[in-house]
């Protein structure tokens, strides 16, 4: 997100744990660092502004961080778990990673424990040569069988019809499902949100989560 009253009008329809500002000069979605005054100036009221970033260099992400005052930065590039171990001794402890992946049928899931004494999370989403925003999802059977500790986030291709379904799959398999990642489908435009739509996605979310407390 970009738009300082679509950001605004967003929190108060949705109440969002998670903002997200891209820092991937080939999205259509990229906020430069030219906007950093005017939307640190913003009450996000407790919302967490996550930065997302493609194979940036560790003094561009720093720069990033302080200057949005990022409380979540997600790496979705080809970034190395050396790489994730020195930026996590750069950034600030209240400043956690969140990496990305899209898991594929081979996808060799030790390979991504190397990941884990520095994140906080993973992020699964459908893989793509343009880093997400695909709109499609990936087959959600894939992660079965996941076996590391670490929960993940589930991005790619989610709306109102199928998150439902997300959130039932996560409870029969236990999954360690710790968010959700929207975008593209709850979209005017790039970077710019829905917010009918994402308004009705919190109002389903409320119900799921009062109906799994009673049961």
């Amino acid at each position: 997100m970009r738009s300082p009253e679509n950001i605004t009008n967003v929190i108060s329809a949705a109440a969002p744990q998670y903002l997200g500002l891209i820092f991937y000069p080939k999205s259509p979605r990229f906020v430069p660092l030219s906007e950093a005054a005017a939307l640190s100036a913003l009450d996000f009221g407790g919302v967490k502004k996550v930065g997302v970033f493609v194979n940036a260099a560790e003094a561009t992400i720093i720069e990033h961080q302080a200057a949005f005052g990022l409380e979540l930065v997600q790496l979705h590039g080809q970034e190395s778990s050396d790489f994730c171990a020195r930026l996590r001794a750069l950034l600030p402890q209240s400043c956690n990673i969140l990496k990305a992946w899209g898991p594929t049928p081979d996808t060799d899931w030790q390979a991504l424990a190397a990941y884990e004494p520095y994140i906080v999370a993973f992020l699964f989403d459908t893989p793509s040569a343009q880093h997400g925003g695909t709109g499609r999802r990936f087959d959600w059977s894939i992660l079965q069988d996941y076996p590391l500790k670490t929960p993940f986030w589930l991005s790619g291709g989610l709306d109102l019809d199928n998150i439902a379904e997300a959130l039932l799959l996560a409870q029969q398999q236990r999954w360690p499902l710790q968010g959700l990642d929207v975008n593209s489908r709850f979209e005017l435009a790039p970077a710019l949100k829905n917010t009918e739509l994402l308004a009705q996605l919190r109002q389903q979310l409320d119900t799921f989560h009062t109906t799994e407390a009673q049961n």
